[in-house]
């Protein structure tokens, strides 16, 4: 929330936000932020409480495609191993992602293939980063994620492997 009030206010040029249910009030996280989305969808009118928010994407990848960074924080910070899709969504689409989200990336993901949120002290430090950052280095970014997207390394985020363990961990409990 707060990066995206900040890019609202001091870079709205540069920042746009997709998905579902950023129309509505920030949810509460009781019965009652339920009862009031619930209120809110029933209204012919709504006002619009992120200006940065275009729609839900009929493509995340063409969204990505389009952008050359996106904001890639987990759900749950500072959890060792916890990655999600986020990341590879970005690194798929030759997007450069903002990642904050496991402590632990680097022992996953080379730190050459991200740009890590906490590195930089405020959001004015990351814009000022992400505006004045030259072509090679972008282009640095781009050349590191395809290389890692095509290591060994990387397999152990792939579908396959993906489809490969929940099937282990469906016939272990048989």
């Amino acid at each position: 929330m707060r990066a995206i009030r900040w890019f609202e206010r001091h870079a709205p040029q540069d920042f746009a936000l997709y998905g579902y249910g950023w129309d509505k009030l920030p949810r509460l996280p009781t019965r009652l932020g339920g009862l009031v989305h619930r209120i809110e969808g029933a209204l012919p009118l709504r006002p619009r409480w992120f200006p940065s928010w275009r729609g839900v994407a009929a493509s995340k990848h063409e969204v990505l495609r389009r952008a050359r960074f996106s904001i890639c924080y987990e759900n749950v910070g500072g959890l060792r191993g916890y990655i999600t899709e986020k990341i590879f969504d970005a690194f798929c689409a030759g997007n450069v992602p903002v990642y904050w989200g496991a402590e632990d990336i680097a022992d996953y993901v080379p730190e050459t293939c991200f740009i890590d949120r906490r590195r930089f002290r405020s959001y004015d430090d990351l814009h000022a980063y992400l505006v004045s950052m030259p072509e090679d280095t972008f282009f640095g970014y781009q050349k590191a994620i395809r290389d890692f997207l095509a290591s060994p390394k990387a397999q152990r985020f792939s579908t396959r492997t993906f489809a490969e363990t929940i099937v282990a961990g469906v016939l272990s409990r048989l």
